[in-house]
């Protein structure tokens, strides 16, 4: 059978996202007035102990993939609510109002537009032999730029989900090796109105394992000892319960990412077993803007200009 390593599906799949992480890791010269991102890379085996051999799925019964995806952005002086939805293949055609966008664009746009978008990927598998390739990605956007008094949001939900159920004959303990790449970032501008301006991201990751409707192991890596009943954690430096938010103007968290693995490992019993993965990243965006208008920004210049009129003439005096 012929396997990859996580190492190297870690590896290939940063690489690929590298443009993407350089357009985002921009940021603060960035164009727009809300934007928010998160993006997720887990590859998952499982190891036979027992049978010292990775388990494949072929190994296993009633094997099931899915990805489900949901995007919408509005703009409220702009008539109608653009919205896409999925649950198929996870990566609906950008949402967006007000401009025109590229599917799966990280990119920043300049000045000048007035528009609120929003974009989902999901692609891959946690594990091998489901006939996609790893490591499994979930990624969203959400972004709003605004050029006069407006209000706008966005959203973008996407889910990566595996589950199959198997049958042992005799007992056997499992280990799972999981590594894992992140990176989210979310800013507001300046001069958002709070409330109720608020953007932000959130990514969970979890592993269930059930016998019969009995919830036997449960485990959220999140870069600390814990996160886990029912198995034994062996290391966990990865936090997959990542996310950014801010809701103050002017803030920025800055392209945050982290790297890691997590092992943790059971004995099962002879029997029938359920085994799930469920990968869910959202972003969500709104941001009220208010721009002075052409007539106040005159007003206000020729004030200024009245004040330094009166300054030169009392330091003449």
């Amino acid at each position: 059978m012929k396997t990859i390593s996580r190492k190297t599906a870690i590896n290939t799949a940063v690489s690929a996202l590298s443009g993407v992480l350089l357009t985002v890791g921009a940021a603060s010269n960035a164009y727009a007035d809300a934007y928010t991102f998160s993006y997720g890379l887990v590859n998952l085996s499982i190891y036979n102990v027992t049978a010292n051999r990775i388990a494949d799925v072929s190994d296993f019964t009633n094997l099931t993939a899915s990805n489900t995806s949901a995007a919408n952005a509005d703009v409220l002086s702009i008539a109608g609510v653009a919205n896409n939805s999925s649950l198929i293949s996870a990566d609906v055609a950008p949402t967006y109002q007000g401009a025109v966008f590229v599917d799966n664009d990280s990119t920043q746009y300049t000045t000048g537009l007035h528009f609120a978008r929003s974009d989902t990927s999901a692609t891959g598998a946690a594990i091998m032999g489901t006939g996609n390739p790893i490591p499994a990605s979930v990624g969203v956007w959400s972004e709003i730029l605004l050029n006069n008094n407006d209000m706008a949001a966005s959203s973008a939900n996407a889910n990566n989900n595996t589950g199959f159920t198997f049958s042992l004959d005799t007992g056997s303990t499992f280990r799972f090796d999981l590594t894992a790449s992140t990176f989210t970032q979310s800013f507001l501008t300046a001069d958002a109105i709070v409330p109720p301006s608020i953007v932000g991201t959130n990514h969970t990751w979890e592993l269930t394992l059930l016998q019969g409707n009995t919830k036997i192991c449960n485990w959220s890596p999140d870069g600390q000892t814990g996160g886990i009943t029912g198995c034994t954690e062996l290391n966990d430096s990865i936090d997959l319960t990542f996310g950014s938010t801010v809701s103050t103007p002017g803030a920025n968290t800055g392209l945050i990412s982290n790297s890691g693995s997590a092992q943790a490992e059971i004995y099962l019993a002879p029997g029938s077993y359920t085994f799930r993965l469920t990968q869910t990243t959202s972003a969500n965006a709104t941001l009220q803007h208010a721009v002075p208008e052409p007539e106040t920004l005159f007003l206000l210049g020729i004030g200024l200009l009245g004040m330094f009129t009166a300054g030169r003439r009392f330091n003449i005096a």
